[in-house]
């Protein structure tokens, strides 16, 4: 039996953390924490539906190399943020996601079964 790599479980781990925060920033967008409607973001942190989703996206594009190593951090939870934004946030719509979700990155593991 083998755990999964610790610079994977770090990564997961990290991006749960900067959610709870809110700390959606990313230098690839304008994100201002003093006009997030607070409401809405625990709105949607609270939604299974969103919440899993969101997960879904980032471990869908985390990549590693062949040693176990994250080589798209940012990417992932830049992608990942992309998605939760955009059903929080009335200023940044779905259509306001470049380049659009694909269905593959939104698709969600049979987490039933555990």
């Amino acid at each position: 039996m083998q755990n999964l790599p610790e610079e994977l479980r770090g990564a997961i781990v990290g991006f749960v953390v900067l959610l709870c925060k809110g700390l959606l920033d990313d230098p690839r967008w304008d994100w201002d924490l003093d006009k997030c409607d607070w409401k809405g973001y625990q709105c949607g942190f609270t939604d299974p539906t969103i919440l899993r989703t969101t997960m879904a996206v980032f471990v869908n594009r985390l990549q590693l190399d062949d040693r176990g190593n994250v080589v798209n951090y940012d990417n992932a939870k830049f992608r990942a943020f992309q998605y939760f934004r955009s059903l929080i946030d009335d200023s940044f719509p779905s259509a306001a996601i470049d380049p659009p979700m694909r269905l593959s990155e939104m698709e969600e593991p049979d987490w039933l079964r555990w």
